[in-house]
């Protein structure tokens, strides 16, 4: 049931990452989450380390537009968005805010 896991996984992102908001879609399977500050071409980038794979928000815009978002399908098991979340919070927490941010199209290679 979608119902559940959007519910599953917009719990699971409150609790593992406090600081990242989201509001419950009008429709769709999938849950566009903005992070603190635009950072989603690289957590993008750290995120295959730690087993998830998801494209920018960059992706759906241009000139670098939606670099604060991720969009995330809510369509798989409770156990993969757990695992999935889990992930996500392990890569949020590796990335350096200091270090000079990657070319977005290095993105392209990483997100199929």
């Amino acid at each position: 049931d979608t119902g559940v896991n959007l519910y599953t996984l917009r719990g699971e992102l409150a609790e593992a990452l406090p600081e990242w908001r989201t509001r419950r879609p009008d429709g769709g399977l999938s849950l566009w989450v903005e992070l603190p500050r635009p950072d989603s071409t690289r957590l993008a980038l750290a995120a295959p380390d730690h087993g998830v794979r998801i494209a920018p928000g960059t992706r759906f815009g241009l000139n670098g537009a939606f670099d604060r978002f991720i969009r995330l399908p809510f369509s798989q098991t409770e156990a993969d968005l757990d695992r999935a979340v889990a992930g996500l919070a392990a890569a949020w927490r590796t990335l350096d805010r200091s270090a000079p941010r990657r070319a977005a199209k290095t993105v392209e290679d990483a997100v199929l």
